[in-house]
């Protein structure tokens, strides 16, 4: 196995561009930054960042790990080796192969057995998927309709809580009566209203004010965005979703994801279904997602099924097979990340996704300003309503039906609730004369007269005055969604490289944070090899000895030992443990703790 003073050698070695590299795909090690190679190689070798790196793994990578001395030329091996997973250090003069790669010694131990191969057992290839063909009608009305429907009760979902924000429980949870009212005003399912509330606050446009105990309207020019501006803005924050899927409504207790699971779950997808219209059985999915991230795959497979449903709610698949802005989309966000930097979101292309945008205008009816009042006292709208007109026409009557064609009934209690809300007849009639394509019927105009005398005889109409508490509410969030934070720009890589190469290799002996992983791995050796080593710690009454062991165990913090000279057991606790020394002589520059 590998040692650290190698594992430092083999950073040593690296040039620049590599060094780089490694630092893009495992930004946790110089964060905070690190004084030398040494201590790089120490912070690479800890167990949170091992653990990080080998969840990036698919299976034929994890079971090149467990299976060396690794073949020569394997595919994998200039992969780990660029994760400083692997190390190649400078062979002996009898080898034929002139670099040797060994296993960093702290995977070897996080991994275990777990991907121990048996005979014939290595998978270099996912298994042959199972795929459904879908017709391009199919997918694209299917596609279309779930866009359409997304945006419709989102739209309409706002519009309440601008109007009436949402009670909840302590902490934002919302209680069951809630739910159930939400879900019967908005005409939706109760399941289907939870992910509308939990999009809606992921995306920003909600938010939970603790004092009043309710969720307040956070972005209210959220009705006048464009149609492909308001589902980048959905589709980004579902993507960057760091809950699990299902439980109750915006719930803080909810429990987080191991990994991004919903942009992980789409990547299989669109994989599966490269360019053909076809949608991918959900155990070909999860087969593939076995292949690709073996460590969660528990966790994924028992999501994979909520996480497909979701990508049909907001028309990412359409009867499960990619959609043309679903596709778009991802092919967008892959030219900018690699353009710039990792950590590009959905947000950022909410004004510059021109091929997302054209593609849903592709699928989406073109939004009208027109509807047609019957003498039924109803309004119909023939299509889809633009916003704006919709949210005016909903202050003055009740809506019905759910599809796409809107239909709005006017009566006397929707007018004077319109009128109490700062409308007034003059500015009803209007409106109506000015988006219905037909002549306003008499009958309408007698019930907005008899409304506006009902009124003026109950008191002066004003507007309603907003709450105290309400001047007060946070400012909208941002219009771009976020994801986690994103690792360490150019800039700092740069830096970080720079002063690696501006000093040695190794600090000052017993400083650093490479000082206490030598004293742990020469313990190690000793307890393995069951050689003597020299101790220099730090006895209870303060004083510093040097002594003489023969290390017996290593466990929980305390080392077990007998000593050299008389023959007794001896426990020292590992932070009392200043350094450690060999007793054979140490090879020309190599360090030791």
């Amino acid at each position: 196995m590998s040692t650290l003073a190698e594992f430092a050698e083999d950073l040593a070695r690296r040039s620049d561009a590599q060094l780089a590299r490694l630092l893009v795909r495992r930004p946790d090690a110089m964060s905070p930054p690190v004084a030398n190679l040494a201590d790089l190689a120490t912070r690479l070798t800890s167990a949170h960042s091992i653990s990080l790196a080998l969840e990036s793994l698919n299976l034929p990578a994890l079971q090149t790990l467990a299976r060396w001395p690794f073949p020569p030329g394997h595919e994998c091996l200039p992969t780990l080796h660029e994760l400083a997973l692997v190390i190649a250090a400078p062979s002996s003069a009898d080898d034929a192969d002139p670099r040797r790669c060994m296993p960093v010694t702290a995977v070897t131990l996080a991994l275990g057995e777990a991907f121990a191969l048996e005979s014939g057992a290595f998978e270099s290839q996912p298994p042959a998927p199972q795929l459904m063909s879908v017709s391009r009608v199919l997918r694209d009305n299917a596609a279309g309709s779930a866009i359409e429907s997304l945006l419709r009760h989102v739209n309409v979902l706002m519009e309440h809580v601008y109007i009436s924000p949402i009670d909840s429980l302590r902490g934002g949870r919302i209680g069951v009566r809630t739910v159930r009212k939400l879900s019967k005003d908005l005409g939706v399912e109760e399941s289907g209203l939870s992910f509308y509330l939990e999009l809606a606050a992921e995306a920003r446009l909600i938010h939970f004010h603790p004092a009043e105990q309710q969720w307040w309207a956070a972005d209210h020019s959220w009705p006048h965005r464009d149609r492909a501006e308001q589902w980048l803005r959905l589709v980004g924050a579902w993507l960057h979703c760091t809950h699990c899927p299902g439980g109750n409504p915006l719930d803080g207790m909810r429990a987080i994801a191991p990994v991004h699971i919903r942009s992980v779950a789409l990547s299989a997808v669109l994989a599966l279904a490269g360019k053909d219209h076809v949608a991918p059985a959900p155990e070909s999915v999860v087969d593939l997602l076995r292949w690709r991230h073996p460590l969660h795959i528990d966790f994924l497979a028992q999501h994979v099924p909520e996480i497909l449903h979701e990508m049909e709610i907001l028309g990412i698949t359409g009867a499960g097979s990619p959609s043309a802005p679903g596709r778009a989309l991802v092919a967008e966000l892959d030219g900018a990340a690699s353009a710039t930097r990792p950590g590009v979101t959905v947000g950022t292309l909410a004004t510059s996704a021109p091929a997302t945008t054209t593609a849903l205008a592709a699928l989406l009816p073109a939004p009208i300003k027109h509807f047609v009042v019957q003498g039924d006292l109803t309004a119909v709208a023939p299509g889809f309503l633009s916003p704006e007109v919709s949210s005016s026409l909903r202050r003055m009557a009740e809506p019905e039906g759910h599809g796409a064609a809107g239909i709005f009934r006017f009566s006397q209690n929707s007018l004077e609730a319109a009128m109490t809300s700062g409308m007034r007849a003059h500015s009803i009639r209007e409106f109506l004369n000015t988006h219905s394509s037909t002549t306003v019927p008499q009958s309408l105009d007698y019930l907005i007269t008899a409304a506006a005398i009902r009124i003026e005889a109950t008191g002066p109409l004003l507007p309603q005055a907003p709450r105290p508490e309400a001047r007060k509410r946070h400012k909208p969030g941002p219009g771009v969604v976020h994801s986690r934070p994103a690792g360490p720009t150019e800039a700092e890589i740069a830096a970080q490289i720079t002063r690696l190469r501006s000093q040695p290799t190794w600090g000052a002996r017993d400083t650093g944070e490479s000082g206490p992983a030598l004293v742990m791995e020469e313990l190690r050796q000793a307890v393995r090899t069951g050689s003597a080593i020299w101790l220099r710690a730090v006895t209870g009454q303060g004083e510093v000895e040097r002594v003489l062991v023969r290390p017996v165990s290593l466990a929980a913090g305390m080392l077990r030992a007998r000593t050299v000279l008389g023959d007794r057991e001896r426990r020292f606790s590992i932070h009392r443990i200043m350094a450690t020394e060999t007793t054979e002589q140490d090879q020309e520059g190599a360090p030791h703790g």
